[in-house]
């Protein structure tokens, strides 16, 4: 045992490497959490062009979300189709999030931000699960777009969501502009300079500045500060900034 202050501990991590000893066998992680989750995983690590550190934890992380994908779909008990899945049309709510899901892995493929591209995915899987219907349609998209990152997984719940065939020859999913529009816009009302609340109104009526200031006043936090003073400036910026000048 070494005792005392002197000891310098100089702690470096290497890049793997047969000398060095420290080599991850691809086949052990392949055994314990399969070929997806490694394909997953050394895709989900960080930008291509970066020299990145390899941890066994990581590839848990990325095989736990693989495990929340297979559990979104199918019932763990039966095997078969949870009976949130349904047949009915996606609401608009639904809609807005497949489609920035479908332009945001598309542009981050196209770009070779497959880490982004991921994240993008497993953020629609977090929202998915909140739904308490879970349109087919929408799922058999999510599921293409999953594709090219775990193609086994993907082509197993394609094919248990009532497809034939590969997904390899399914065309890509395009997004739509009209789903992409929010129907309501959000303010931050400030009332000298600090925000003291906040309204959600109707897209087409983001820019009306008599009709959002009237909103904005009625708003029950906001009218408790516009009360202790006399109103002296209204600043409205469209779609930007509410302040409400108070003295």
């Amino acid at each position: 045992m070494i005792k005392g202050t002197d000891t310098v501990v100089d702690a470096r991590s290497f890049k793997m490497s047969k000398s060095r000893g420290n080599v991850i066998n691809p086949d052990d992680v392949v055994k314990q959490y399969g070929a997806d989750a490694l394909r997953l995983y050394e895709m989900f690590m960080g930008p291509l062009e970066q020299v990145k550190p390899c941890s066994t934890q990581g590839v848990e992380g990325v095989f736990r979300y693989l495990n929340r994908v297979w559990r979104l779909i199918i019932n763990e008990e039966t095997g078969k189709l949870n009976d949130e899945v349904v047949d009915s049309d996606p609401d608009r709510g639904q809609l807005k999030v497949l489609h920035e899901t479908i332009r945001k892995v598309t542009e981050d493929i196209e770009g070779i931000k497959f880490n982004t591209a991921i994240s993008a995915l497993m953020i629609f899987n977090n929202e998915a699960q909140k739904w308490e219907k879970k349109p087919r349609e929408v799922l058999q998209v999510y599921v293409r777009l999953l594709s090219p990152f775990a193609p086994h997984l993907s082509e197993e719940l394609w094919k248990l969501l009532g497809n034939t065939g590969t997904l390899a020859y399914e065309p890509w999913p395009e997004w739509k502009e009209e789903y992409l529009r929010s129907e309501t816009h959000v303010y931050a009302i400030q009332v000298n300079g600090k925000v003291r609340g906040q309204i959600e109104v109707p897209s087409d009526k983001a820019v009306d500045k008599t009709f959002v200031l009237d909103q904005a006043r009625k708003q029950k936090t906001v009218a408790k500060y516009l009360n202790e003073g006399n109103v002296v400036k209204e600043i409205f910026v469209p779609k930007k900034i509410i302040n409400f000048v108070v003295k």
